[in-house]
Parts: structure tokens; C-alpha cells; sequence
């Protein structure tokens, strides 16, 4: 009942984040993917898992992106790969999902409102994943250094 297509979980995996995006909002090019597995739950349920008991970001976006492409998936699940991505700490990859999706959302008709909205959004949850990413990397820069002195140890 679970079974997947190993091919197109191959090649759903192989896509890098802004690849994803745009082949899974463009509809000819989303044609190759589509079903990879008999039902979204068996992606869906190991992305949770890999999460949140594995603790392997990468495996639970991957699964996320296979869930996606499969029918019946719930419509987060191509947001839920940049989520895991950014609580993760890969938060370029996540800011290139939310990206990518912003530009997706901003080449579709500006006149309907909630399409505006989550337009905005996206690109507001985009940058913040640029900004953990730099104080992420100030953090680990500053540790660092702190750790070659022994002046800055005792000062903290």
C-alpha cells in the first residue's frame, strides 16, 4: 500500500531547493514527479519522524518534497521542507524555498489579495532565514575566536 517509485523519489531528491519550487508550481514540468509513492503518508510520516526522532533535517525535507509531488498531500507539505530546513539550521535552503516561492507567487495574478498577501510573506520569511543564517554565522565566528583567547574566556 506504501510502496514509492524509486526513480522518482531518486529524482525528486536530486532536485535542489530553487529547482523544487519551480518544477512544482509549473505543471509540465511537475509531470515527470508526480506520485511517487501510492499515497503521501508513507513521505509525509518519515519526514515527520526523521525530524523530530532522527533528527535529520535533510532526510525530513526530502521526504516533504516526495510527499508534495504525490496526490492528496497536504498543500504545506512544499513549505514544510524550508520549515525543517530553517529549525534545522539550513536556513539558505530554507531561504531559497520561501524565495522561490515568492517569485512563483509573484508572477501570478497581483489582483487577488490572499495571493498578494502570501506573497509578502514569503519574501519577509525568506530574508529572515538570511538573517538567522548571518547571526548564526557571527555566533560561530565570535565562539571561535573566543575559544583561541584565553582573555576572551575570562571575560565571559
Amino acid at each position: 500500500m506504501y510502496t514509492c517509485n524509486p526513480e522518482k523519489v531518486a529524482a525528486i531528491k536530486a532536485l535542489k531547493e530553487d529547482a523544487f519550487i519551480e518544477t512544482f508550481y509549473n505543471d509540465d514540468a511537475k509531470k515527470q514527479y508526480i506520485d511517487p509513492c501510492s499515497t503521501y503518508e508513507r513521505a509525509h510520516y518519515a519526514a515527520f519522524n526523521a525530524f523530530y526522532y532522527r533528527k535529520s533535517t535533510e532526510e525530513a525535507a526530502n521526504n516533504y518534497k516526495i510527499s508534495a509531488f504525490t496526490h492528496g498531500s497536504p498543500g504545506l507539505a512544499p513549505v514544510m521542507a524550508a520549515l525543517v530546513y530553517g529549525r534545522g539550521g539550513e536556513h539558505i535552503k530554507s531561504a531559497s524555498i520561501r524565495y522561490d516561492r515568492h517569485i512563483t507567487l509573484s508572477s501570478q495574478e497581483q489582483n487577488d489579495p490572499i495571493i498578494a498577501k502570501e506573497t509578502q510573506s514569503t519574501l519577509q520569511k525568506a530574508v529572515f532565514e538570511l538573517q538567522l543564517q548571518l547571526i548564526t554565522d557571527a555566533d560561530n565566528a565570535s565562539n571561535k575566536a573566543c575559544k583561541q583567547s584565553y582573555k576572551c574566556l575570562l571575560e565571559k
